[in-house]
């Protein structure tokens, strides 16, 4: 078993090493333009600078890390309380756990109405929402 170990890591490496042997041979074969090149990591790094960086909607509700809920509408502050007026798409919430909230971390203690299906109709059109909670209460467990 030792010997495949060995194999394996020595055939990893020798396959960087020939990567990178590629890579430097491209380079030295290729007329590179130093100042565009230049421009264009410029360009690149001011294009988007955040996609590094993992950042969540304020308006989005998590579970774990993943979405499990949209706010819609009011958000109430009072106390150790927050209340949602509305909250949809929550068909993968867990009621039972914590969900976080920009940087709260809240427990859900009541839901005035649950719908499984919202239609909003308006001059500009129509949309629709699932799994809507009405009048969601939670307490504040922390902050960030």
């Amino acid at each position: 078993m030792e010997l495949v170990i060995k194999m394996l890591v020595t055939l990893v490496a020798a396959v960087m090493v020939w990567g990178i042997v590629s890579f430097t041979i491209a380079v030295w074969r290729s007329h590179i333009d130093p100042q565009k090149t230049f421009s264009n990591v410029i360009a690149k790094l001011q294009e988007k600078p955040t996609e590094l960086l993992a950042t969540r909607d304020p308006n989005l509700l998590y579970q774990a890390g993943e979405v499990v809920g949209r706010v819609v509408g009011e958000i109430t502050e009072a106390g150790d309380f927050v209340v949602f007026a509305k909250v949809s798409d929550t068909s993968n919430m867990d009621r039972g756990k914590d969900i976080e909230f920009r940087r709260l971390s809240l427990r859900i203690e009541g839901i005035e109405r649950h719908t499984g299906v919202e239609i909003i109709a308006s001059d500009s059109g129509s949309s629709m929402r699932t799994a809507v909670m009405s009048n969601v209460r939670c307490r504040i467990l922390s902050k960030e």
